[in-house]
């Protein structure tokens, strides 16, 4: 178990569709909404993905830590968590080394904002 959870590679896409059907039969509602919030968390070192000097706000200020963008769905039956993704620094994708080290899949290796 230690090994699916923390590093054996396994396609999460099926899981993913799987979550989403389940949430659209008991919250879905005409007028629900998608919510993206980014959330920050302190961590030190240099080799967990995404790790950088960064806006920090349960800090309230910028400290080394890793950013992830979690995407929600939100109506009047309730809210529930869909999906998430690490953000990757724009110094991250320029490190191939750091990235294969990390295990950072190629089709996610390249910069984008955090609105992207």
């Amino acid at each position: 178990m230690q090994g699916f959870i923390g590093w054996d590679a396994w396609d999460a896409a099926p899981v993913r569709h799987t979550l989403w059907s389940q949430v659209g039969q008991p919250l879905g509602q005409a007028d629900g909404v998608l919510v993206f919030a980014p959330s920050a968390f302190p961590k030190s070192g240099r080799e967990s993905v995404g790790i950088a000097r960064q806006w920090c706000g349960r800090l309230g200020k910028v400290d080394h830590g890793q950013v992830a963008i979690y995407a929600g769905y939100v109506s009047r039956k309730g809210p529930t968590l869909v999906d998430l993704r690490l953000f990757l620094p724009k110094a991250w994708p320029q490190e191939k080394a750091r990235l294969d080290k990390a295990g950072v899949p190629q089709a996610h290796r390249g910069y984008r904002t955090r609105h992207q």
